[in-house]
């Protein structure tokens, strides 16, 4: 989308003015980009925000006005406080322009970042509280967002309080919502908050809103909100991932090999990784030391290494036969594969641990045919004696399990299948309360989960728990992993006698 010029702003034909409206917001001197897209872009000149929409000529046929519609939703919600005054709406040719007075405050996800962590219980309740009747004026105003997130709402300082931007794919029905409609709207609310308030935060948000919308008082109701939501994340996900990976890697070939890091990784420390995993070099040799070989089996080697005094953990993928060696010419290299997982998890809202660079080689016949380096972390070591120690402590046994089956829980409903979701791949800390999974080189994402693959992640993970287990262990973690996930699995809870059965069978 070309430029805006002095001429483009000051020749604008404007239909819809505010008396507060002044031709002196358009001064091209004090324009500053804020956001760009192919057919869209928002200024900030002064106190007000710009937004220049260009109509395709389909768009202009069939009278599809985003700057229009955005006047008149913000107008609406303008008059509950819920969005800034909108100035004027104007045209010019193919563009349509929307100016809005600017919120003094920060975004969402600003503010959940930043400072949510610092506040109270108590401070956050009644932020809940706040959020909990913002929705209920947009659903009062009649107003849908599909295209929810974080930083389509702003916090008001004066106020303290809930704003809406950003309003030009919104739905306007012109009518309060259905409870159908609610519903709807919730849907795409839920997955914004998913990496920064726990559950129990969305168990009080519920609360709050099931005063004005009883709906969500039916656990039923809940679930099917939540996995409409969760598919909505697992759609996004996929939309979204390689873009961000694109935003935040570089990737070069040397000969056969594709290296792809971290815009942050100096291509120097990729340097000695290159040279052991190309060229062979003795590991001890030009500042590149093996600490310990913490798994070397036929299929992987998995190392920690220091290079120029910074720790990392390294696994490498060695070929195992030559029909596996084979279909590596006609399916994803599994260092580039854990890459990708990775960072689908990652967009998703699930903690797991990002890797910094891998080296791929394309001929899966040699030794070592791919390499993926993650940043060291002491919990690898002691996470499984971690888990051991939880698992004999009355207090934090069946919290830990709680929370670990939630956690797998939602990872399915994420579309992701782990298929090697055993208790060795997950970083354990703070007594269990803080869980993060990695080595995704078999996992699956992208899609809905089968009953079959939710049990077979819950097998796996049962029996690497039962492998822990002590005598003096309090809980039977097979046993309990199983309840714990159905509780949070509404079409399991129906038929959980037979799920349990079959999960048992497996077992044996």
């Amino acid at each position: 989308m070309n430029g805006i010029s002095t001429k483009d702003l000051n020749d604008v034909t404007w239909h819809l003015k505010d008396p507060q409206f002044k031709p002196s917001f358009c001064n091209q001197d004090e324009l500053s980009l804020i956001k760009e897209r192919p057919y869209r872009k928002v200024f900030r000149a002064g106190p007000v925000f710009i937004k220049a929409f260009r109509l395709s000529a389909l768009e202009a046929l069939f009278a599809r006005d985003p700057a229009y519609k955005e006047f008149i939703l913000s107008k609406a919600l303008s008059e509950n406080k819920r969005a800034p005054l909108p100035l004027a709406y104007g045209k010019k040719g193919s563009l349509r322009f929307f100016i809005q007075e600017a919120v003094k405050g920060q975004s969402l996800r600003g503010f959940l970042s930043r400072d949510w962590h610092r506040l109270t219980p108590h401070e956050k309740r009644a932020y809940i509280k706040r959020f909990s009747y913002f929705l209920k004026d947009l659903a009062e105003v009649g107003i849908i967002q599909p295209d929810f997130h974080l930083d389509n709402v702003f916090i008001d300082e004066k106020r303290n309080d809930f704003v809406m931007i950003d309003l030009h794919r919104a739905w306007y029905v012109k009518r309060p919502l259905s409870k159908v409609e609610i519903s709807e709207q919730l849907r795409y609310v839920i997955p914004s908050f998913s990496p920064y308030v726990n559950r129990r935060q969305m168990l009080e948000a519920c609360s709050f809103i099931s005063k004005w919308h009883a709906e969500i008082r039916k656990k039923g109701s809940r679930f099917f909100i939540s996995s409409l939501s969760y598919k909505d994340v697992r759609k996004n996900g996929i939309k979204k991932w390689k873009r961000r990976i694109a935003q935040v890697s570089k990737e070069s070939k040397r000969g056969g090999t594709r290296i792809c890091r971290l815009t942050q990784v100096d291509e120097k420390v990729i340097e000695p990784f290159y040279r052991f995993f190309i060229k062979g070099e003795q590991l001890s040799k030009r500042g590149f030391k093996v600490g310990e070989r913490l798994k070397d089996s036929k299929h992987t080697l998995c190392l920690s290494c220091t290079v120029n005094d910074k720790d990392f953990f390294i696994k490498c993928f060695r070929s195992s036969g030559h029909m596996k060696s084979l279909s590596y010419l006609f399916r994803q290299a599994r260092a580039a594969h854990c890459w990708q997982a990775a960072w689908y998890m990652h967009q998703t809202g699930l903690e797991t641990v990002l890797p910094l660079f891998f080296i791929q080689t394309s001929n899966p016949w040699r030794g070592l045919y791919g390499l993926i380096a993650y940043p060291w972390m002491d919990d690898i070591l002691y996470s499984k004696e971690r888990v051991r120690k939880v698992l004999t402590n009355k207090r934090y046994s069946q919290l830990f399990i709680d929370r670990l089956s939630f956690f797998i829980w939602q990872m399915h409903q994420k579309g992701i299948f782990h298929s090697d979701c055993k208790i060795t791949n997950f970083l354990v800390r703070n007594n269990g309360r803080d869980l993060a999974i990695f080595d995704l080189d078999s996992a699956r994402y992208g899609r809905e989960l089968s009953d079959r693959q939710r049990l077979k992640d819950l097998l796996v993970m049962g029996r690497s728990l039962e492998k822990l287990k002590h005598p003096e262990h309090i809980i039977d973690p097979m046993e309990e992993l199983i309840n714990s996930y159905s509780k949070y699995h509404l079409p399991w809870q129906e038929r959980y006698s037979d799920i349990k059965s079959v999960f048992f069978k497996h077992k044996r």
